[in-house]
């Protein structure tokens, strides 16, 4: 299969730096609150922008170790306001989930500012999460040992990958 990744434009030091595209991360439909707190930790660690929720205006946090702190969240009534949000920033909904039309994540088939998407821990994506998206990604596996990933081990391989396609320079450490 052709990888479909597509690069930012390189710079050249005369040049003016062109700001990477921004990641998104839209929590929705997750269950347990220790994924929540993983995920969020996740996202801040691999540069994404802003945190969206759909529903409830107070989240359960727990396991984020002071993230939410420093984390900017924007709250939303429904995933249609989320998904307008979104269009107006020129990000696309790409839902992390195991379909026909995903692509793999390793190839980097990203094309500008993407919001991330997960699906519930029992079920994955329910059908208006899916009809909400642009596109889909999964990560491939090399073993028949499990059908999944937790939901917060595959937000965080997720965000990374689009961290490195983006060009995020490495915080100091």
């Amino acid at each position: 299969m052709a990888s479909t990744s597509q690069t930012p434009p390189p710079t050249k030091e005369n040049e003016p730096t062109q700001e990477p595209p921004a990641s998104y991360f839209l929590m929705h439909n997750v269950g347990k609150k220790t994924n929540w707190g993983t995920l969020l930790r996740s996202a801040a660690a691999f540069g994404v922008k802003e945190v969206l929720v759909v529903g409830g205006q107070k989240i359960q946090l727990h396991g984020n170790q002071g993230t939410s702190n420093h984390a900017k969240f924007r709250n939303f009534d429904s995933l249609e306001d989320a998904k307008k949000f979104l269009a107006e920033r020129g990000a696309k909904l790409c839902g992390v989930e195991i379909m026909e039309t995903s692509k793999d994540v390793s190839t980097h088939p990203f094309t500008g500012p993407t919001c991330f998407m997960l699906g519930n821990e029992g079920i994955g994506m329910n059908d208006h999460q899916k009809n909400s998206c642009d596109e889909f990604v999964y990560i491939p596996q090399y073993s028949g040992a499990t059908a999944s990933l937790n939901v917060a081990i595959a937000g965080s391989i997720v965000f990374h990958h689009f961290a490195l396609w983006a060009g995020f320079q490495e915080h100091g450490r």
